[in-house]
């Protein structure tokens, strides 16, 4: 029998990460509607808290509650000052209850209008870095959802 050396099949090396930066660009301009995501609108200041929201008598009468996060006062359609919200809940059904009982709601003489809410993609994602924000509200992973770009 003859010895041949070097018989092991040499592997070609890839780079190690994901090459993801041309696979992923598009994600830029996409943005996924959330199931179990409402954005709020018409907030007045003295319920425009994450404590008031979560209370049994507003928000949280809907289901469990993951996350809020309030914007800064602005003025909306002529209403005067007012927030907006963007509420997180543990399950899309509880978020659908929440937008179909808060949508036209008159609270301190300012009607709310509620949507789903929608995210985009995070940069580091896109970039194909891990994302190094412990609070950071975009996603890191496709998503399955419906998706709109900005176009």
């Amino acid at each position: 029998l003859q010895k041949t050396i070097g018989s092991k099949k040499e592997k070609k090396k890839e780079p190690k990460g994901p090459k993801v930066t041309e696979d992923r660009a598009y994600l830029e301009n996409v943005r996924v509607i959330l199931p179990n995501l409402i954005h709020v609108v018409g907030l007045p200041k003295s319920v425009a808290n994450e404590i008031i929201l979560r209370r049994p008598d507003y928000l949280g009468q809907f289901g469990k509650i993951i996350k809020i996060s309030i914007s800064k006062p602005q003025n909306y359609a002529g209403s005067g000052l007012s927030y907006a919200a963007f509420v997180t809940f543990d399950s899309a059904r509880d978020a659908e209850h929440a937008l179909e009982g808060v949508n036209g709601l008159c609270i301190d003489g300012q009607r709310l209008r509620a949507s789903y809410g929608s995210t985009k993609y995070c940069k580091q994602f896109i970039e194909g870095r891990k994302c190094t924000k412990t609070l950071c509200t975009f996603l890191h992973e496709i998503t399955k959802g419906t998706t709109m770009t900005k176009e």
